[in-house]
């Protein structure tokens, strides 16, 4: 498995940490498998800006059971399979210490999903909290509200019975005091907005009248105008309200009618939405950001929501001035730790002497990140005066760059690169990288011994490499 081009995902999320005194906090989240013989791979967000997921992988052929990930704030991991109705999702604050096992889930005679189970170490916060949803998928399957047995993948979906057996679990968990008391009321609701949505879709996708007031749900609640499920949910029904014979409807087009048509919308609850289809806009539609931003602007005269854009705007053009240096300069290679700029071959140069592994890589490319823990364990075992190892990220964004770096722990190694004008450098013309990750070898005096080295995962790069030695 190789990456090409990197993968597009959309985020709308919002993160909060509320801060605890009864304890010290540290800046980081710590997630643990429990057993080392399962795998998992799952995806995490940082903050709610961030556009493409990192993707965190565990288990025996990545020879990681534990990661630290740093943050202020907190972060989010989510996964599923959407084939087969299975999500999961849950927010760690900062200091968090999250352990994972697997439960194994037959759904079909041929297929099982491997459904992780959540433990927060030193958290008063319910098992049956965080294990929600797995508690609602065993309960879907048991009784048939999902069936995948005879009529193929992604059919067999009741949603009535899903709703059904939601709150059904939510009022046996709360007799049982097993759930916090705001627990059972955000879920409830929680449950209500997503089959509501469901009928929404569903009716827009078979071209179907359906009267939004027979789904008995709010569409005036000011005090969620920060809640992203309930702007998700007023979106489904903008869509079906005002836009119900277009398939498909770009954010800009729908924030210019919200903006200029009079709705079913509150003041507030009018801004909350143009910002929800600015951040769309900002993942998506990435060149009318700025004009949009301005037309929020102009609306949103007191910033209630604007305010958090210009201090995002800021920060990014501080991450982007720090790679200036590099900009429309061939090759030119700029690190973490402040080093001058370098080209590759001044690099080979300095490590004369030593075998040198170039690695190339990037933050949303889940083969080498995988890779990871291999070329650090194969640098140990070589040694560090033969072998120098020269780490070339080719992400486009600075911060992707660096969050993947401090995840991978090399954010702190002299030679952990980032190449900022790739796809026109001469490292890409002249060594034909069309895909990642993909590594070169060189020896002793700098001479080229492998432009396609094998994985550091293999074991027939370390028998290469001491060949040369």
């Amino acid at each position: 498995m190789a990456c090409t081009t990197e993968p597009k995902v959309e985020a709308d999320m919002t993160i909060t940490a509320p801060e605890s005194s009864s304890r010290l906090i540290r800046d980081e989240v710590v997630i643990s498998m429990v057993d080392t013989n399962l795998a998992l791979f799952t995806n995490l967000f940082s903050n709610e800006f961030q556009d493409k997921p990192d993707m965190l992988f565990f288990g025996a052929e990545q020879q990681r059971w534990t990661i630290t990930i740093p943050t202020k704030d907190s972060v989010r991991i989510l996964g599923g399979d959407p084939m087969h109705s299975f999500f999961y999702e849950l927010v760690l604050q900062r200091g968090d210490s999250l352990q994972i096992d697997i439960d194994s889930l037959k759904i079909r005679k041929d297929k099982t999903l491997n459904y992780p189970i959540f433990t927060l170490l030193d958290s008063a916060t319910p098992s049956a909290e965080l294990n929600f949803g797995y508690l609602h998928y065993k309960k879907n399957l048991a009784t048939k509200a999902l069936d995948f047995s005879t009529q193929g993948i992604g059919a067999g979906r009741d949603g009535d019975q899903i709703l059904q057996n939601g709150i059904l679990l939510l009022d046996s968990l709360n007799s049982q005091k097993l759930i916090s008391t705001a627990f059972y009321i955000q879920t409830k609701r929680k449950l209500k907005r997503s089959h509501a949505k469901e009928r929404i879709y569903a009716a827009r996708n078979q071209q179907q009248d359906l009267a939004i007031e027979d789904l008995n749900m709010s569409l005036t609640e000011e005090k969620w105008a920060w809640d992203q499920d309930y702007l998700s949910f007023l979106r489904a029904v903008i869509l079906h309200q005002y836009f119900s014979k277009e398939k498909r409807v770009k954010n800009s087009k729908q924030f210019d009618f919200i903006a200029n048509k009079a709705s079913f919308l509150t003041p507030t609850l009018r801004l909350a939405i143009l910002d929800s289809y600015l951040k769309s806009i900002f993942f998506v539609e990435k060149s009318q950001f700025r004009s949009y931003l301005k037309k929020l602007q102009a609306i949103d005269t007191s910033e209630l929501f604007t305010a958090k854009w210009e201090a995002l705007i800021a920060e990014d053009q501080a991450k982007q001035d720090q790679i200036t240096l590099t900009k429309g300069k061939p090759d030119l290679l700029t690190n973490l730790i402040g080093d001058p700029p370098l080209r590759l071959k001044e690099i080979i140069a300095q490590e004369k002497g030593k075998i040198v592994l170039v690695d190339f890589w990037a933050s949303w490319c889940a083969p080498c990140r995988q890779e990871m823990p291999a070329v650090s364990e194969l640098h140990k075992e070589i040694g560090t005066d033969k072998l120098a190892v020269i780490q070339i990220s080719i992400d486009k964004k600075y911060e992707a760059w660096e969050r993947a770096a401090v995840m991978e722990n090399i954010h702190q190694q002299e030679h952990n690169y980032l190449i900022s004008n790739w796809e026109s450098s001469d490292l890409y013309q002249r060594y034909q990288i069309k895909t990642i990750p993909r590594y070169l070898l060189f020896d002793a005096s700098g001479k080229l011994l492998e432009e396609d080295a094998p994985r550091p995962s293999s074991a027939e790069l370390v028998a290469l490499i001491k060949m040369h030695l």
